[in-house]
C-alpha cells in the first residue's frame, strides 16, 4: 500500500482563496451563421435556369491561396468547394455552366507569379462564353485580423448599375436569410475581374474566414454545400423575374439626319414604363414607352456631325433591369460651304503660310471630323483631315513655296486661291514642336523685347507681328523650358526642351482631396475644415506636376463632396496611373502617415518614396501602413493615402493655408512622384534669396522658368531631383523679377 501526502487547508484559508478567485469568464456569444438553410429548394420551378449561361469563378487557387483563417483554412480551397457544389446544382437544373477552374490550380505560365496574369485568364474564359452572369466566389478577411468581424459583402460591376447590381442585391438578400443575419453591404466594385468582364458580373464575399467561428463552419463540406444552395436559390430568383431584352434599335450606321431614337424590347416580360431611360452623348432625354414595348426619344435639335453614343435601359415589372444597351451611329451631313483663310496673306521668303479651310454643312455646323480636304496644285497634292470643321495646310511644310495657286476641294465643293510671297511683311512665322517633332498646341510664344505674344494652333504654328530670329523666342508650355533648339530648314521650327527629358513615360496622376461640404473632417481651432486644407494642398501639387509636364487631375474642384464611387469612376475614366489621396487630422506633434493597399507592391513602393522625401525635407515623423479604404482598394492603379497630422494648439493662425506651409506638404509628394517615375541622374540645387542684403521669405524661385518654388522664413530654398545639366534659377518678389530670359 502506497502512502500519499494529504494537505489539509484550514477552512478560513480556503474561504479566502475562494473569495479571491477571479469570476469565471462568460462564454463568448457566437454568431448564428451557417446553421441551416431557411428557404426550400424542393418544389421550385427550375425552368427559368434552363439554357442560361453562367460562369463560376472560384477565386484564387494554385500559388494564390487567398486569405487564411486563424486555423489556417485556405480561402482557395473553400471557394472551390462551394463552386463545385453550385456547378452541380445549376447543371442539374438545365443551365449551361462553366468553371474557370475545377481543381486547385492557377493560370500563370512559366515563371510568372503575377496575380493579374491569373485574373486575365479567368476574364478571358468568361468573355469567350459571353454568359448571362459571371459570379466570382470568395471569402473575406479583416486585414487587421479582427476575430470578431463578420459581414456579407457583395460587389457588382461598377460600370453596370443595371443587371449586375440586381444580381448582387438578390444574392445579398438570400445570403442574409440563409447563412446568418449579419451586416450586409452591396457595393459597386472595380476589381479586375469585374471591370474587364463584358457580361453582368458580381464578386461575392459572404463571410470572413478570419472569424474563427465562421472558419470552423466552412471546414465542413455540408456548410460549403449550404452556401452553394443559397447562390443557386438567388440565381433562380433572379432569372425567374424576367429580363427585358432589346430586339432592335435605331438609327445605326451612317445617317444624314435623325428624327427619333427608338428601342424595341421583346415581350414577355412586361416592362415598367416609369423606369425607361435613354441618353445620347451622356445627355438624358425624356422617353416615351408605347404599349407594345417600344421606347422612343427625340434627340436635341441640330445634333453636330460625327459619332454619337446612345444608352438605354428599362426594368421589368418584377424589378429586373435590362442590360444597359449601348449603340452608336454617325451623323454625316454633306458639306455645304467652304471658306478659306490664308495667314498671313503675304509672307517673307522661307517662312510658312497657313491655309485654313472651314467646311460647314447645310445647317452651318462643322462637318464630321476626319473628313478629307484636298489641296491640289500642278504636279502635286496634299490631303488634310478636318477637326471641328477645320483643315490646315502650310507652305514649305505641306506645299512647295513656289506654288502660286491652289485648288481646294471637299466632297462636291471646290475653290481656287492664290498664294503670295511678295512684299515686305513685318511678320515671323514658324512651328513649335517637341523632341519627336510633334506639335505643341496652345503654346504661348513671346518676344519679351517687343512685348509681342502669340498662341500656337493645333499644328504648333505661330505668327508674330515682328521680324525676329526664332532663337529669341520665349516659349511657355507646361513641362517645357522657355528655349529650345532652333532649326531653319526646311522651315523655321523651335524644338522645345522638356523639363524632365529622362522620364520615358510620365504617369497620369489623380489627386484626391478627401472630404468636402457635408464631410469637412477635422476642423482646426480657427474653424478651418480639413476638407479645405486637402483641396489647397491638392491644387498646389497639381500645379507643380503640370509645370513639370505631368498630366494631373483632381477628384473634386470645389468644396462639393464627391461620393467615393464617383471618385473611383473618374480615376478609371481618365486612365490614371497613380492615385494620391490627401487628408489632414489633429496630432500631438507634426506627423505624417502614408497608407497603401495590402499586397500592392507598386503602392508600397510609392508610399516608401513619399515617406523618404517627407522625412528628408520636413524632418517629420513618417510611418507607412496599410489601409483597405474603399477608394484605395477599388482603384485599378497604385494608390496611396497621405495623412498630415498637425498639432492644433501649436500652429500659428492661418498657418495651414499659408503658401509655404502648403508647399512643405506637397513638394515632397511631387519629388516622390518624380523619383517613382524613373528620372535618371539627378542632383539638388539650393540657395538663399537676398534683397538689399536681407534674406527674402516667400519669394518665388523659378527653375528654368518652368517650375516655381517658394523660399522659407530665412529666404532659403531647395530644388530637388533636377536632371544633370545646366539650369537657370531666378527669383521674384513683389513684382520685381531677375529673369535671365527677359
Amino acid at each position: 500500500m502506497s502512502l500519499k501526502k494529504i494537505w489539509l487547508i484550514p477552512p478560513m484559508i480556503m474561504s479566502m482563496a475562494l473569495m479571491c478567485a477571479p469570476p469565471p469568464r462568460p462564454k463568448p456569444v457566437l454568431p448564428r451563421v451557417y446553421e441551416r438553410r431557411k428557404e426550400e429548394i424542393r418544389g421550385l420551378d427550375l425552368e427559368a435556369l434552363r439554357d442560361r449561361k453562367i460562369v463560376i469563378d472560384p477565386g484564387h487557387g494554385g500559388v494564390f491561396r487567398g486569405t487564411r483563417g486563424q486555423g489556417n483554412l485556405a480561402e482557395a480551397d473553400v471557394n472551390l468547394g462551394v463552386a463545385l457544389y453550385l456547378w452541380g446544382l445549376l447543371e442539374e437544373a438545365g443551365a449551361r455552366v462553366w468553371l474557370t477552374r475545377k481543381t486547385d490550380r492557377d493560370f500563370v505560365d512559366g515563371d510568372s507569379t503575377r496575380l493579374r496574369d491569373d485574373l486575365a485568364q479567368r476574364v478571358a474564359i468568361a468573355n469567350r462564353v459571353n454568359p448571362d452572369v459571371f459570379i466570382s466566389l470568395h471569402h473575406n478577411a479583416d486585414f487587421r485580423r479582427d476575430p470578431n468581424r463578420n459581414e456579407i459583402q457583395i460587389y457588382y460591376k461598377m460600370s453596370d448599375p443595371g443587371p449586375s447590381r440586381d444580381i448582387a442585391q438578390i444574392i445579398a438578400r438570400h445570403l442574409r436569410i440563409n447563412i446568418g443575419d449579419q451586416p450586409t453591404r452591396v457595393v459597386p466594385g472595380n476589381y479586375y475581374v469585374l471591370r474587364n468582364c463584358r457580361s453582368p458580373a458580381v464578386l461575392c464575399e459572404p463571410s470572413f474566414l478570419t472569424n474563427p467561428h465562421v472558419e470552423s463552419k466552412l471546414k465542413l463540406a455540408d456548410k460549403q454545400r449550404l452556401e452553394a444552395e443559397v447562390y443557386f436559390i438567388a440565381l433562380l430568383d433572379y432569372f425567374s423575374r424576367g429580363i427585358p431584352v432589346a430586339t432592335t434599335f435605331s438609327p445605326e450606321g451612317k445617317v444624314k439626319d435623325v428624327d427619333v431614337l427608338e428601342v424595341r424590347f421583346e415581350a414577355p416580360p412586361a416592362i415598367d414604363p416609369s423606369t425607361a431611360r435613354i441618353a445620347i452623348d451622356n445627355v438624358e432625354l425624356v422617353p416615351t414607352v408605347t404599349p407594345n414595348n417600344i421606347v422612343l426619344a427625340y434627340p436635341p435639335c441640330c445634333l453636330p456631325n460625327g459619332e454619337h453614343v446612345v444608352r438605354a435601359s428599362i426594368r421589368s415589372v418584377d424589378g429586373n433591369s435590362s442590360s444597359i444597351l449601348t449603340w452608336t451611329f454617325i451623323l454625316e451631313r454633306p458639306p455645304a460651304s467652304l471658306n478659306v483663310e490664308i495667314t498671313p496673306e503675304v509672307v517673307r521668303p522661307s517662312y510658312p503660310q497657313r491655309i485654313a479651310v472651314l467646311v460647314l454643312d447645310s445647317r452651318s455646323r462643322p462637318i464630321r471630323d476626319s473628313t478629307e480636304v484636298s489641296f491640289l496644285w500642278k504636279g502635286g497634292s496634299h490631303v488634310a483631315r478636318t477637326n471641328n470643321g477645320k483643315a490646315y495646310a502650310y507652305t514649305l511644310k505641306d506645299i512647295p513655296t513656289e506654288v502660286g495657286s491652289l485648288r481646294i476641294s471637299c466632297g462636291t465643293l471646290e475653290q481656287s486661291v492664290r498664294l503670295s510671297t511678295q512684299g515686305e511683311a513685318q511678320l515671323t512665322t514658324g512651328f513649335i514642336v517637341d523632341h519627336d517633332l510633334r506639335p505643341l498646341e496652345e503654346a504661348i510664344v513671346e518676344i519679351p523685347s517687343a512685348n509681342q505674344i502669340a498662341l500656337t494652333d493645333c499644328n504648333g504654328f505661330f505668327l508674330i507681328k515682328a521680324i525676329i530670329e526664332p532663337g529669341s523666342l520665349k516659349i511657355r508650355h507646361p513641362g517645357y523650358k522657355p528655349h529650345g533648339e532652333v532649326r531653319t530648314q526646311p522651315y523655321p521650327m523651335v524644338i522645345a526642351e522638356p523639363f524632365y527629358a529622362t522620364i520615358v513615360r510620365k504617369p497620369r496622376i489623380m489627386i484626391d482631396p478627401e472630404g468636402g461640404s457635408d464631410e469637412p473632417g477635422w476642423i482646426t481651432r480657427d474653424g478651418i475644415p480639413a476638407a479645405q486644407l486637402n483641396l489647397q494642398v491638392a491644387r498646389r501639387l497639381q500645379h507643380l506636376l503640370r509645370q513639370a509636364g505631368f498630366e494631373s487631375f483632381l477628384t473634386r474642384l470645389t468644396d462639393y463632396n464627391v461620393p467615393p464611387q464617383q471618385r473611383v469612376t473618374l480615376t478609371e475614366q481618365l486612365a490614371a496611373d497613380i492615385l494620391i489621396s490627401i487628408t489632414h487630422q489633429a496630432a500631438d506633434s507634426p506627423s505624417v502617415n502614408v497608407y497603401h493597399y495590402p499586397g500592392s507592391s507598386k503602392g508600397q513602393r510609392l508610399a516608401r518614396a513619399i515617406e523618404a522625401e517627407i522625412a528628408l525635407q520636413n524632418n517629420a515623423q513618417v510611418t507607412v501602413g496599410e489601409t483597405a479604404e474603399y477608394l484605395i482598394q477599388q482603384t485599378s492603379c497604385p494608390a496611396v493615402k497621405v495623412c498630415f497630422g498637425l498639432p492644433d494648439r501649436q500652429i500659428p493662425d492661418a498657418y495651414p493655408l499659408e503658401a509655404y506651409s502648403i508647399q512643405q506638404r506637397c513638394y515632397p509628394i511631387f519629388c516622390a512622384i518624380v523619383s517613382y517615375s524613373g528620372v535618371a541622374e539627378t542632383f539638388h540645387a539650393g540657395g538663399t534669396v537676398y534683397r538689399h542684403g536681407e534674406p527674402v521669405s516667400n519669394a518665388i524661385v523659378w527653375i528654368d522658368g518652368t517650375l516655381s518654388l517658394l523660399t522659407d522664413g530665412s529666404g532659403s530654398f531647395m530644388a530637388r531631383l533636377l536632371e544633370k545639366g545646366t539650369h537657370n534659377i531666378f527669383a521674384c518678389k513683389e513684382g520685381s523679377c531677375s529673369d535671365p530670359y527677359q
